[in-house]
């Protein structure tokens, strides 16, 4: 079960490189809810840490 997930996600990565390097995707790329929400996360923990850094 599990290698066909891995199959699954790593046939999907591949299908999205080859659209972005062919330049068929174009120069815009859609983002789902949960990706918007990870860089979302990663900026705030970013800012926390410069935050902190800047306090000490």
């Amino acid at each position: 079960m599990y290698k066909e997930f891995a199959l699954q996600d790593a046939g999907m990565l591949v299908g999205t490189q080859q659209g972005l390097a062919s330049r068929a995707v174009g120069d815009d790329f859609p983002l789902n809810d949960q990706e918007i929400l990870v860089r979302h996360f990663h900026q705030t923990v970013a800012d926390w840490v410069a935050d902190h850094r800047a306090e000490v």
